[in-house]
């Protein structure tokens, strides 16, 4: 059965039918995920404004420029009094980070000369250690095998007494 299914969809492939089929398919999902994303945005919509007190976006009042200008000078009035609002021209913004950014990337390179410099030296070091601690291993296994003696066992040695 599997056969004749890979056969069809060979078949599908090579005739062009099965790009058909998957183009309508895409289609479908992408038409089908629209819908759902409509839906739901209404529904969160429909929750807001009933949350608002409200039936419609139009119900809800325009506000002019002037009057947001004016709320806007209101805030930076009272973080003025706060003492949060903080009036730095951009040119002198950018300067500031630049002298930052440059002082970060002076750190770094100092930090990656230091790695470099220790890097070198704990290379050869860990190769040394890693050799003497090979030459150990084999040293150890060569004299436990000089030093044992291998008895061949009997096979009627090994036997289990039988019981009586």
């Amino acid at each position: 059965m599997e056969n004749k299914i890979n056969e069809k969809i060979k078949d599908n492939h090579s005739t062009g039918r099965g790009q058909d089929v998957e183009n309508r398919h895409e289609e479908q999902t992408d038409r089908r995920l629209r819908e759902l994303y409509d839906a739901e945005t209404g529904i969160l919509e429909a929750a807001l404004l009933k949350a608002a007190g409200k039936s419609s976006w139009e119900e809800f009042p325009r506000e002019s420029e002037a009057k947001i200008q004016e709320g806007y000078d209101r805030l930076v009035a009272r973080l003025r009094e706060k003492g949060e609002y903080r009036e730095t021209l951009p040119e002198n913004r950018n300067t500031e980070k630049l002298k930052q950014i440059q002082e970060v990337k002076e750190n770094f390179d100092g930090c990656q000369n230091e790695w470099n410099r220790t890097h070198r030296f704990l290379k050869p070091a860990a190769a040394v250690a890693a050799a003497a601690m090979f030459t150990a291993l084999v040293g150890m296994t060569i004299i436990a095998d000089s030093e044992s003696w291998y008895t061949p066992v009997n096979s009627e040695e090994t036997s289990f007494p039988e019981k009586k």
